[in-house]
């Protein structure tokens, strides 16, 4: 396992965010309804007629968190070896709420797929409103990866310094208190960490190239 994180760890993170926005795409493809703007008979007959794919979208979630932690992992232990001890720790710390967004965000999609037709009305209401405003532990958590690989770029060379300019302003773009602006720098930065990804993972198999020759 440990030699897998070490040679793979940028594409779990890649891997993540496609599948995570996979399960999403199999919901919001699904028409999920509005809570703001739905009455509460279609909030229900949604979640009893979707049960298939909210169990699916589950998963994808369950399996996204995992390849997230990995990422993390990796993160965490590429950008300690190479000095930017405190920087280490709040990447991990970023991947793991992230992918505590996930299993929650998981959780309630597989409550409403499985138990949507039993549960009283109000409750699945409440649930799917959660669901489709679980934004702020994934808010969070790419704000917290992006900062920190950001800011190892000089001390680390993990990323260059251009994709790390780039990761300040999505991030910066991603906390202003405004929905839709808020919304647009989440994906700025669900792009940056799919560029990111493949960046590190170039690096990292330079490396290992440069160590097999000496």
């Amino acid at each position: 396992m440990h030699r897998a994180i070490v040679r793979f760890g940028p594409l779990y993170g890649i891997a993540s965010i496609l599948i995570g926005g996979l399960g999403w795409v199999i919901l919001i493809g699904a028409d999920l309804p509005g809570a703001q703007e739905a009455g509460v008979d279609e909030i229900v007959a949604f979640w009893i007629e979707s049960g298939g794919k909210a169990k699916t979208a589950a998963w994808f979630s369950v399996i996204s968190a995992v390849l997230m932690v990995a990422f993390g992992a990796w993160v965490s232990m590429t950008v300690r070896e190479r000095g930017a001890t405190l920087v280490s720790i709040t990447a991990g710390m970023g991947a793991v709420v992230f992918a505590a967004g996930l299993t929650i965000d998981g959780s309630v999609n597989a409550l409403l797929g499985l138990a949507a037709g039993d549960l009283p009305a109000e409750s699945v209401v409440t649930l799917s409103a959660l669901t489709e405003f679980m934004y702020l532990p994934y808010l969070a958590g790419l704000v917290l990866i992006t900062v920190s690989l950001s800011a190892a770029a000089g001390m680390t060379g993990i990323i260059p310094s251009w994709l790390a300019m780039v990761g300040f302003v999505t991030a910066a773009i991603a906390i202003i208190p405004h929905y839709e602006v808020m919304q647009f720098g989440m994906l700025l930065s669900v792009l940056w960490m799919l560029a990111t990804g493949i960046f590190m993972y170039r690096d990292a198999v330079r490396i290992r190239r440069a160590a097999a020759t000496v």
